[in-house]
């Protein structure tokens, strides 16, 4: 039995649940997809006998979701059967004896739960794993995993010791809100006191010289921080009997966020940490007192003592995030300053950051201030000094802009050896020939060079990764049976241990399910992206042809025929917009395909005549769509770059950015846009379009790179020479 769809109630009601029978009517790996959707329709003691039949006869990864989903269902006994057969068949899993310890606490059962879940000794309980320490993404996600069961345990278990009253209650209770993040663990732990202590106040005793009681106000206090309250927690700090130089370093974050957020005059929190910063000998607390120091003196626009503090909180970072996390304000407060004084920070420090993806958004903000304020020069320099230190993203757009810089003889050639033209070639060579996942300035590079970066396109994928295929069976077995919503998240939190083939075959199933779900485009969209960022290797044509789809493919060619605009133009502009969800509406009020305002579609419906329609309409969203950019084409002198940009920015916008761009060619001119959101959507819709072209109207990315931006080659018809050097 395959399920279809979970509509089919009605069929799933019939099926019988008779051990005799099941071998003959199921699929054993089938039984727990089977059960998902027995559940969903309230079916329990039929999907329970399944999970029981898949436990045993099902694939390995398949066989442990059934015995996990049974801890949960069914009468005491059962839950408590069903929690020790897990416990002692995959006591390798992060929940292995979750679920018995959740039985027996459940069952009142303190001591038994204890017993079959204790906690760790409190050596290694003092601090948790530390995530930092972690190198790749799945270590680190792996790493917030392992946090997260152990949270899940310890209130349970902190709520079992407090209940028998063992005495080793308060030592775990301190060092669980001393010493670790605070969770929503930790919030359903203090719900739950608040009741308790109305029924156990006896046994809240002192122990160690630890009161309980003051250690929950400590609890509230840093959950108040966690929720933002920052003024009320302000309150509650006056009532806590602690000195902040004896804070741990978790207390003492949120002591200064708590300070930083909630009020306190600039100057006397700069002075408090700065007070602190040089008593204490504690590095963690000297790192966090000298970083307050920093961003309360920003707050006072106190400068220069904010980038000295700054600095003295690297100096005290005891790992790499830390340090970064420093750094990361140092270079913003920097920029505050002025450019001139960002770019010489970069110059000491963009050697010494560890984790250059954590300073891709400072790169991106620093350069659109460069460009805006037409500090050629700079912008030049700056790549320079970033070059080899950035991330690939930010080495790219950097090498590409200043390849146009010296190339339009607006800012100095900094190669000593090389002409103008040949500095220009070595910027764009570097921006096309880059490890980056930024297709937009690697095809302006390539229209540049005058090379065709379709040769980057091959037909197979030849870099073959680790996968783990149990864990395949489990995403492809949900999205099988039309259980698309586990499918997702279980691909999103497992992507890195899943295949590009894997992903493509879960991408293909979810298009193959929007035509009935339209919602799904989104997600499929989302997963092959995901599988994109897995691997460096060239993208294959099947990769290319599930990135960039063509849903309503008939909706497209209806507009374009009847309002003037190219298809792959269409399908760039939709795929941008809303990823081909008919339904979906942006936080601003946006609607559909198109994604268009309710004032712009009542305007462009008066124009064409209409007087009723519906924006979640596909074909009546992709008309309007496709007459606005027409109608914005035609009024930007027949620019279908600066189009796109009026589609998103507004054309009102658009005019005034012309007329202060002094002429800029139009790929520097969409540099020096004020609007983030508008730079990025010029670039998406490029790459987009170009790929569309390319994949599916016979068109090379050259072509549609012109067509769009209205540019030609430049390096292709010069004579590179070293005669005239700048």
């Amino acid at each position: 039995m395959k399920i279809i769809n979970n509509s089919d109630a009605e069929s799933l009601r019939e099926f019988t649940s008779k051990p005799s029978e099941l071998a003959s009517s199921i699929e054993p790996d089938s039984c727990y997809f089977t059960a998902i959707h027995l559940l969903q329709i309230n079916e329990t003691e039929k999907a329970i006998k399944l999970l029981q039949h898949g436990k045993t006869y099902a694939s390995a990864q398949i066989a442990q979701e059934c015995a996990r989903k049974l801890c949960t269902l069914g009468s005491s006994q059962e839950k408590e059967a069903a929690a020790k057969y897990f416990a002692e068949n995959y006591p390798e899993q992060r929940d292995s004896n979750f679920y018995l310890l959740q039985e027996y606490y459940n069952q009142k059962d303190y001591e038994k739960a204890l017993k079959e879940c204790p906690l760790p000794k409190l050596t290694d309980f003092a601090f948790p794993p530390e995530e930092q320490k972690a190198k790749t993404e799945s270590q680190k996600r792996r790493t917030r995993l392992n946090i997260e069961a152990q949270n899940k345990k310890t209130k349970l278990q902190l709520l079992c010791l407090f209940k028998t009253k063992n005495p080793e209650f308060v030592e775990y209770f301190s060092l669980w809100v001393n010493n670790w993040a605070i969770s929503n663990e930790h919030e359903a732990f203090f719900t739950e006191w608040e009741s308790l202590l109305q029924e156990e106040s006896d046994f809240v005793q002192i122990t160690n010289g630890k009161n309980p009681k003051i250690i929950a106000e400590l609890l509230k206090f840093r959950i108040t921080v966690k929720n933002r309250k920052y003024k009320e927690a302000l309150k509650m700090l006056e009532k806590l009997p602690y000195s902040p130089e004896n804070f741990t370093s978790q207390v003492f974050s949120d002591f200064g966020k708590a300070q930083l957020f909630g009020g306190i005059p600039a100057k006397v929190g700069s002075a408090t940490f700065r007070e602190i910063a040089e008593k204490t000998t504690d590095p963690d607390l000297k790192f966090l007192a000298w970083f307050y120091s920093a961003q309360f003196s920003v707050n006072e626009k106190n400068y220069d003592a904010a980038l000295n503090a700054f600095i003295l909180s690297m100096n005290n970072a005891t790992n790499s995030a830390k340090y970064d996390n420093a750094l990361w304000y140092y270079l913003k407060t920097a920029k505050t300053v002025s450019l001139e004084t960002a770019k010489n920070a970069l110059k000491t420090y963009a050697k010494t950051w560890q984790d250059p993806e954590y300073f891709e958004d400072f790169l991106r903000d620093f350069a659109a201030d460069l460009l805006q304020g037409r500090y050629w020069n700079d912008f030049v320099e700056s790549y320079m000094i970033i070059n080899h230190y950035a991330d690939t993203n930010s080495q790219t757009q950097y090498a590409y802009i200043s390849g146009r810089l010296i190339e339009e003889e607006m800012a100095k050639n900094p190669f000593k050896d090389l002409s103008r033209l040949q500095a220009a070639q070595i910027c764009y060579e570097h921006a096309y020939n880059g490890n980056h996942t930024s297709l937009y300035y690697r095809f302006l590079a390539a229209e540049q060079l005058g090379i065709p970066v379709e040769e980057n396109i091959e037909t197979e994928n030849l870099q073959k990764l680790e996968s783990n295929k149990e864990l395949e069976s489990l995403v492809l077995g949900y999205a099988n049976h039309a259980l698309f919503e586990e499918a997702y998240k279980t691909y999103v939190a497992h992507y890195q241990n899943i295949s590009i083939e894997c992903a493509s075959i879960l991408s293909k199933l979810f298009s193959k399910a929007a035509e009935k779900d339209c919602t799904l485009h989104y997600d499929a969209l989302s997963i092959i992206s995901y599988a994109v960022r897995r691997t460096d290797a060239p993208l294959t044509r099947e990769m290319l042809y599930l990135l960039y789809p063509r849903p309503y493919l008939q909706e497209v060619k209806n507009a374009s025929t009847t309002f003037g605009v190219n298809e792959y133009v269409l399908f760039g502009l939709i795929r941008t917009e809303s990823y081909f969800d008919k339904t979906i509406a942006s936080r601003v009020g946006a609607t559909g395909l198109a994604q268009l305002m309710d004032d712009t579609a009542k305007d462009i419906a008066k124009k064409l005549k209409i007087t009723e329609y519906d924006l979640k309409d596909a074909q009546t969203n992709v008309n309007f769509g496709a007459y606005y950019l027409n109608n914005l084409t035609e009024r930007l002198n027949n620019s279908i770059i600066m189009a796109l940009f009026a589609y998103n920015g507004g054309i009102t916008r658009v005019r005034r950015w012309q007329r202060a761009s002094e002429n800029l060619p139009i790929d520097l001119f969409l540099e020096t846009i004020p609007f983030n959101e508008t730079r990025d959507y010029g670039r998406k819709v490029l790459s987009a379009t170009s790929l569309y072209g390319y994949l599916y109207y016979n068109k090379t990315v050259r072509q549609v790179v012109q067509e769009i931006m209205g540019t030609k080659p430049i390096l292709e018809s010069n004579n590179l020479s070293t005669d005239n050097k700048d």
